[in-house]
């Protein structure tokens, strides 16, 4: 438990710290080197981009500790390396990271440090990252030959997450229960093959009511589902879930609601409520979508 609690601790001070780092468009002021330049001869966005993500780690010696007065420095440049390589080439990016986090295996504080930042930026950072950019740095980690054992189960429970929430992936077939107590299957329950699914998952209190009751009353998303356009499928989770959508049966006659109480440790909920996008084929094409996000795609 030790190892893990180490990186919980990494997380909760990068959390605070990361309060005063905005996100970028440019090079952060406060970084640890000076970014490398792409020559001339790399004429068009992505290649300059894949110059620079390739070549991004050379000035910082990763075998030497980062002390602790720069990991604020190190998380701006993260979130700028990042951005980066949203317009590089994914393999290049990929390559990029495997090699700075081989160079960090040297240094075991170096490397959870890492790890820790870029989880910090997939779950609580605004700035862009994309799944298989998160998962190289996860694989690593369970991967790694000293990590401890509930670390690793941590990372790979993870990455179990993520792999069944991926944009473009068929959703998991997940346990459900509907409004009777019954037992069901997602794939079990009837879709028109001409409609977008909304998947939206809420928890319990305030706040969550509140959020469904900004879905329910948006005459943008009522709209659509009137016209059969979108389905809306209100997923609850928590220990509480099946008497809760009992309960909510009357109140929501146009939604399907469904309990899924074990959802945060199946998919990858990075926010709750959580909205997520299925095509006809109960693909994902969005996810982890705020209720604002949801309103503004149906007005």
């Amino acid at each position: 438990m030790y190892l893990l609690n180490m990186i919980r601790k990494y997380l909760l001070s990068l959390a605070l710290m990361m309060l005063s780092v905005s996100a970028l468009n440019a090079q952060s002021q406060n970084t640890l080197f000076e970014y490398p330049v792409a020559p001339d001869t790399c004429t068009t966005l992505e290649s300059r981009c894949n110059f620079i993500v390739q070549r991004f780690w050379d000035k910082l010696d990763l075998t030497k500790p980062i002390p602790a007065e720069n990991d604020s420095a190190l998380a701006a440049t993260m979130t700028d390396y990042f951005e980066i390589m949203l317009n590089a080439n994914s393999t290049v990016g990929l390559a990029s990271i495997r090699n700075m986090l081989f160079k960090a295996q040297a240094n075991q504080s170096n490397f959870l440090k890492l790890v820790s930042i870029a989880e910090y930026i997939l779950y609580l950072h605004p700035v862009s990252i994309i799944d298989d950019v998160y998962l190289t740095f996860a694989q690593a980690a369970a991967d790694a030959s000293w990590m401890k054992n509930d670390a690793k189960s941590y990372y790979k429970s993870q990455i179990e997450r993520i792999n069944a929430s991926k944009l473009g992936a068929k959703i998991m077939n997940c346990d459900l229960y509907d409004t009777s107590g019954r037992k069901i299957k997602l794939y079990d329950v009837p879709l028109d093959t001409a409609k977008a699914v909304i998947v939206f998952f809420t928890g319990d209190g305030s706040g969550s009511s509140i959020s469904r009751l900004r879905v329910s009353t948006d005459v943008g998303i009522n709209t659509s589902i009137k016209l059969g356009r979108i389905k809306v499928f209100n997923i609850v989770v928590g220990d509480k879930a099946k008497q809760q959508v009992v309960a909510d049966a009357s109140q929501y006659p146009d939604w399907t609601l469904l309990a899924m109480p074990d959802a945060t440790r199946k998919l990858d909920l990075r926010i709750l409520p959580s909205v997520f996008v299925l095509d006809e084929n109960l693909e994902i094409i969005n996810k982890n979508l705020t209720v604002d996000e949801l309103k503004d795609i149906f007005n």
